[in-house]
């Protein structure tokens, strides 16, 4: 990730734009301290998905007999 300050962002907006269309991702800082992140928005809904599945499986760690318990709630007509 590229450290870039809000003044080089701001006057050079465009290029950068057409950076993160490629991939890369930027640091907004102003005096030094950060500020902003600018990246893809397809880079934050993969980041998103794969954040999401480890939350699902960190909370299913260690919980014995949880999907059948899930499931006789679903029968049940039950709303998580």
């Amino acid at each position: 990730m590229q450290t870039i300050g809000i003044f080089n962002a701001k006057t050079n907006f465009s290029a950068i734009i057409e950076k993160v269309l490629r991939g890369k991702e930027f640091l907004i800082t102003r005096r030094g301290q950060p500020i902003a992140k600018i990246i893809s928005v397809n880079a934050q809904s993969n980041e998103s998905i794969a954040q999401t599945i480890e939350s699902i499986l960190k909370f299913r760690k260690g919980r014995k007999g949880s999907q059948v318990e899930s499931k006789s709630w679903i029968q049940e007509g039950r709303r998580f």
